[in-house]
């Protein structure tokens, strides 16, 4: 079988061995996970960013979202940071729970809610669970998937998998409002096209 049928069991180990090793040699240096420290979209976009980058180095590549995506809604979800769920709460997507054993926030106008706003202990747990939500629930099927095709083109298309955010939010016009700030903002953030 050979190089035309690579055995993926012995692909992955030639792989995430020295990737392994690489993250007990981070952690024993100290790597931890970044402050968010922002006074602007400017740095409020780069505190995501650093996010994001300390999010992905434990996880799989194929789980991996486009961070242009990410940032936007964090952007779109929290106001930039700015909003009462992200200030009080560290919740910077607006996620939600119905269990009432979790940490949670209520709305002003829905107080006796039977559900409520994740409370989370740092604005980097807010976009770990993001994520992890994204690529492990049933309702984001086709997001993973549209993701996963779009990722192994040549050219991704982020705008592809935006379309399929269509469970995130109840607003009709999220995911325009999502492809607008990263056309205005975020374009640095996008794909590179593989050569």
């Amino acid at each position: 079988m050979g190089t035309f049928y690579p055995n993926t069991k012995t692909q992955n180990s030639i792989i995430s061995g020295p990737l392994e090793d690489l993250r007990k040699t981070a952690r024993s240096l100290g790597l931890a996970e970044p402050s968010f420290n922002y006074y602007n979209q400017t740095t409020f976009i780069q505190s995501v960013d650093r996010c994001i980058d300390y999010v992905y180095f434990d996880m799989h590549r194929d789980q991996h979202i486009p961070k242009a995506i990410i940032i936007a809604m964090a952007m779109i979800e929290s106001d930039n940071g700015s909003s009462r769920f992200a200030l009080e709460g560290n919740n910077l997507f607006g996620v939600r729970t119905w269990d009432l054993n979790e940490p949670q926030m209520k709305p002003y106008l829905k107080l006796d809610a039977k559900w409520g706003v994740k409370k989370y202990k740092t604005k980097c747990a807010s976009v770990r669970d993001m994520i992890d939500i994204l690529n492990h629930k049933d309702v984001h099927k086709k997001f993973r998937f549209e993701r996963n095709a779009q990722m192994r083109k040549v050219n991704p298309d982020v705008f592809k998998i935006v379309d399929e955010l269509d469970k995130w939010a109840q607003n009709p016009y999220y995911r325009q409002q999502i492809k607008d700030v990263i056309k205005d903002n975020l374009t640095q953030y996008m794909p590179v096209a593989k050569k």
